[in-house]
């Protein structure tokens, strides 16, 4: 019987505890069903195999303790003369299957410690390497007067002047930056309901952060708090993201998914019903959190994070349906536990699930995996003018900026 495992919710941040060998719990907090990360998972028994046989003859004619083949049978008795010497016996050299057993033994000693390398120092080979998707060029954070500000970063966002947003969920704050990383100021949002779950920026000098069934927004340079927005009978507000023409859009689900658009100053402007369960036929109703991306055309990239449904579901810039990439798995382009998604200034998709950030032409068609620093996945990301990548990571407490390869 395995033993209950505990872990926190990668939306919320609260404490969950499965019962072993469970592989999704749902959260108690925030309704989300979440997934066990994967090396919190029970071990996977494994097929027996049959151990090799080998069968060892001991030749008295050869070097003691070598391995041969069966001798054949003696032949008739030889009387030697005087004249006659006996063959003196050759020492022998290591048999076949002796060599076969050492090679192997070595195959699989170096394919250990290729794994090993790969899977727990992944960045190894990306920063070593020149082919590497991605590399970091910095890893920043913040404190004041000894004071940690970031110490659980659930989203980040960039505005129109390259300025880092980063809402943290423990601390019910927001901290700003600058374009090089350093610290410039940070605001709180207080209240008991105001725990932050998705930030987005504007280039009007507008900040929107979620928290919970609220969207509230903030004069980008002040922090003051310009107004509030609220849907009414939901769940939640999963995630937010401005739209090229300025306007928002914020994913809600409760009955069902919606898809809710805003004016700058928190107004519901327009409403798109079940964007996720009336195109996919094996959900019908969605109860999930939903993240959201948009591209410079006009482009919804909307990223569930259902356990066993998840996909990204692409809107053109018209508002229709066009498709949808990622099913679940491991494997590559497949989805294990997504949770952040960003498009870059060229419309590649970046997702974010336990082996790193995968990376989609706007056809879906994976193109290669940034691997992460870190264990677990980042919690949000957005890109600046420049197309670096900035991405948070909630177990860390950090930012890091990734500078593409393949700009």
């Amino acid at each position: 019987m395995h033993n209950p495992v505990s872990f926190t919710c990668p939306r919320c941040g609260a404490p969950l505890q499965a019962p072993g060998g469970q592989l999704s719990i749902e959260c108690d907090y925030c309704g989300g069903t979440v997934l066990v990360p994967p090396d919190l998972r029970p071990a996977q028994p494994q097929p027996p195999t049959q151990p090799m046989q080998i069968n060892l003859v001991f030749d008295p004619r050869a070097s003691y303790g070598q391995p041969t083949q069966a001798l054949p049978a003696p032949a008739a008795t030889e009387v030697l003369t005087h004249t006659q010497q006996p063959a003196r016996p050759r020492r022998r050299s290591i048999g076949c299957s002796s060599t076969l057993v050492m090679l192997v033994a070595l195959g699989l000693i170096t394919a250990g410690v290729l794994w090993f390398i790969n899977s727990r120092v992944p960045y190894l080979f990306q920063n070593l390497a020149a082919g590497g998707y991605a590399r970091i060029e910095q890893t920043f954070s913040a404190s004041v007067d000894g004071t940690e500000l970031v110490t659980d970063p659930v989203d980040v966002a960039v505005d129109g002047k390259d300025n880092i947003f980063v809402a943290d969920y423990a601390r019910k704050q927001v901290v700003r930056f600058d374009p090089q990383g350093a610290y410039l100021s940070s605001w709180r949002l207080g209240g008991a309901d105001r725990l932050p779950s998705a930030i987005a920026a504007d280039s009007a000098g507008n900040v929107f952060v979620v928290a919970q069934s609220k969207m509230l927004i903030y004069e980008a340079g002040s922090g003051t708090l310009l107004g509030t927005g609220e849907v009414p009978d939901i769940f939640g507000v999963g995630d937010i993201c401005v739209m090229p023409d300025g306007s928002l859009l914020a994913y809600v689900s409760g009955d069902h998914d919606s898809l809710v658009q805003f004016n700058a100053t928190g107004a519901e402007i327009g409403r798109r019903e079940r964007p996720i369960s009336e195109v996919s036929p094996n959900e019908t109703v969605v109860t999930w959190q939903a993240r959201l991306a948009a591209g410079k055309d006009g482009s919804l990239f909307l990223l569930s994070t259902s356990p066993t449904n998840p996909g990204v579901f692409v809107y053109g810039p018209d508002g229709k349906y066009k498709t949808q990439f990622g099913t679940q798995g491991d494997g590559e382009g497949q989805l294990d536990g997504p949770n952040a998604i960003a498009v870059d200034g060229k419309g590649r998709v970046y997702v974010s699930d336990w082996k790193g950030v995968q990376v989609f032409d706007a056809r879906g068609s994976y193109i290669g995996i940034i691997r992460l620093p870190f264990h677990g996945v980042a919690s949000g990301m957005a890109f600046n003018s420049n197309n670096d990548l900035y991405l948070v990571s909630r177990l860390q407490g950090k930012i890091y900026k990734f500078a593409l390869n393949e700009p």
